[in-house]
């Protein structure tokens, strides 16, 4: 398979960093190192195995990153099938891939894999329909993501963001509104603003949150009895390299195995 386009993502950012370290650490003992990067991609069948049906030469694939994996491959680790995405020729097994259509562009299927399968997977774990659904960290890739595919789905959606330049664009993606938040709070709502918001529409059935070590516990305050969270990831991935150093905000979660 030749690939036609790459990217990286905010996990993608970690890898780099730890790639790089090493070989800076390389070149300090007078070996140099290279590393290919990236986690998502689209690229051109150009040739095909033997047993292989399903695809054939010329089709625009991207990486199956479902989870967990197929039985038929035991043998190959679930989620995503690479870590060195820029790699210009590459060879997967077909179960490892999916084919797409000519109406995405390499652009947009590039960038389609990792915040596509994360969203869906968060909004059929947690989204009922009728339900009021928050979504966090709401300019990052994964939550535009969830925030479009809920579109589709018969609910409220409301944003989250410590961002306020971004609210117009949420507001145009059909976010009914957007709670802009002071990170640096225990308590969310210890803001007025927030306070007032949840006065008036009440607490949320479901959260989908990309970074737990910044919303939750705090996000628990602004949820309904029964309501349901959903999490990807956390935001502290890579301490050295962050502007500020990261500081773990609200309440100690107590009695969770």
């Amino acid at each position: 398979m030749k690939k036609r386009a790459f990217s990286c993502n905010y996990r993608d950012k970690t890898l780099i960093f730890k790639y790089n370290k090493e070989i800076e650490d390389a070149a300090k003992e007078g070996n140099y190192l290279f590393s290919y990067i990236g986690s998502e991609f689209v690229g051109e069948i150009i040739e095909l195995g033997k047993n292989v049906s399903g695809f054939q030469i010329g089709d625009r694939v991207i990486p199956n990153i479902s989870y967990p994996y197929d039985d038929e491959y035991e043998f190959y680790k679930p989620g995503l099938p690479s870590n060195h995405a820029s790699r210009r020729i590459d060879d997967f097994y077909p179960s490892k891939l999916i084919k797409i259509p000519d109406e995405i562009s390499d652009e947009a299927a590039a960038v389609l894999p990792i915040a596509g399968f994360t969203s869906y997977s968060m909004i059929r774990k947690v989204v009922k329909p009728k339900a009021k659904v928050l979504v966090t960290a709401a300019k990052s890739n994964t939550s535009l993501a969830a925030i479009s595919a809920l579109q589709n789905q018969d609910v409220e959606v409301y944003a989250m963001t410590s961002s306020p330049k971004y609210s117009d664009t949420l507001k145009e993606l059909g976010v009914k509104a957007v709670l802009l938040v002071d990170l640096k709070l225990n308590s969310f709502l210890d803001d007025p603003n927030i306070s007032q918001i949840m006065k008036e529409i009440g607490p949320f059935d479901a959260v989908i949150d990309p970074f737990f070590d910044v919303y939750l516990p705090r996000i628990t305050e602004l949820m309904n009895f029964d309501a349901k969270y959903a999490t990807c990831g956390f935001y502290d991935q890579y301490t050295p390299f962050a502007k500020e150093p990261h500081i773990y905000r609200g309440d100690i979660l107590q009695g969770c195995l």
